[in-house]
């Protein structure tokens, strides 16, 4: 991506300040809108709210394999 424009529409770029996005922070992952500073975390085994942190504040999903009976 570009480094001064939001790519993707979330309003975080590469490297604030930026023409058409309104945060000051960057974007971790310029390329997916979900992913940007703010950003709900959720359990995907990636960073979505650009902390450095991976999942973090999250519960695993559930294991949704079959037990033996």
């Amino acid at each position: 991506g570009t480094i001064c424009f939001d790519d993707d529409g979330d309003s975080y770029c590469e490297a604030p300040p930026c023409r058409n996005a309104a945060g000051t922070l960057p974007d971790c992952n310029d390329a997916a809108p979900g992913i940007h500073p703010g950003a709900n975390e959720t359990p995907d085994n990636v960073d979505n709210d650009c902390n450095g942190r991976v999942d973090d504040g999250t519960m695993p999903p559930p294991d949704e394999s079959p037990r033996p009976s």
